[in-house]
């Protein structure tokens, strides 16, 4: 007898089965872990954005404090310079820096709420791409109602 036509030899790609179930099962851990590594990831971007939004605020409020104090200390001085009444400086100062302000806070903040998509967003449509792929690998050989669409393996919309 050939060796090919021995009866106990086994059929020919019948281990590619078991091959492929451990493929899946590599892949689907893989997907989990950087799932994971996406959510580790951007906590801590969350907590890198806190701590400059903290440390900016304490600078600002530091920095407002001490341009208060030297409009304090230069409007004597300005109102000489200028001949101006006394006390009529600091309030003209006032009035120009609370404008400015007021105007730079009203326009980033629409500028934050234009611009700023969020984490969230990112973090559930990702959740959304591991459900599905884990779908994609536990639902087995594709067969030809398996509820895809033809143009490829795309969820549903």
């Amino acid at each position: 007898m050939s060796p090919g036509n021995d009866r106990s030899d086994p059929p020919l790609g019948s281990g590619l089965a078991a091959a492929g179930e451990g493929l899946r099962a590599d892949l689907l851990a893989l997907l989990t872990a950087r799932g994971k590594l996406l959510r580790l990831e951007l906590q801590a971007a969350a907590a890198v954005l806190r701590r400059a939004a903290v440390a900016s605020t304490v600078g600002g409020v530091l920095a407002i404090v001490g341009l208060a104090g030297a409009l304090v200390a230069a409007a004597p001085w300005l109102e000489q310079q200028l001949a101006l009444p006394a006390g009529s400086v600091l309030p003209i100062l006032s009035i120009v820096l609370l404008a400015a302000g007021l105007t730079i806070l009203t326009q980033a903040s629409r500028r934050f709420r234009r611009d700023f998509a969020g984490l969230r967003d990112t973090l559930a449509e990702t959740q959304e791409d591991v459900l599905w792929l884990r779908e994609i690998l536990h639902r087995g050989p594709r067969g030809a109602d398996d509820g895809m669409q033809a143009q490829g393996d795309y969820p549903p919309a």
